[in-house]
């Protein structure tokens, strides 16, 4: 395994249906991730807002 893969970064596009699968699903968490423009951003937020209101809350 490289040494240095932590601290490796990659820049990627995705569509916005599937970033909320990946919240939702829990295999991604929003510290994890940043936006790189304003538009993003908003996207971003939006998708977070809507993977946690589709979780079910356990009592």
């Amino acid at each position: 395994m490289d040494e240095d893969a932590g601290s490796e970064r990659i820049q990627l596009e995705l569509p916005v249906d599937v970033l909320c699968r990946l919240l939702r699903e829990r295999s991604l968490v929003a510290c994890e991730f940043r936006c790189l423009n304003h538009a993003s951003s908003r996207a971003g937020w939006r998708a977070v807002k809507r993977s946690v209101v589709a979780v079910p809350q356990s009592d």
